[in-house]
């Protein structure tokens, strides 16, 4: 399974704004694993053996840009 990202903003915009592509993709990568890593945290945190298979499940999600 994995977690499509929102599409990158249009060149004009990302020259309008000194951004590149390649900066939004690895900003947009770093914001999802970071949740995904909270989340699967929280889910050890409860100790209860069902929901570290959902913890593992969590950490082995991906993420992509449309």
């Amino acid at each position: 399974m994995s977690i499509p990202l929102p599409p990158l903003p249009t060149p004009n915009y990302i020259k309008a704004h000194h951004m590149t592509s390649e900066a939004l993709r690895a900003r947009d990568q770093e914001i999802v694993r970071c949740v995904l890593q909270a989340a699967a945290k929280y889910l050890d945190s409860v100790h209860a053996t069902r929901l570290h298979k959902f913890a593992d499940a969590i950490r082995a999600l991906e993420f992509h840009h449309e």
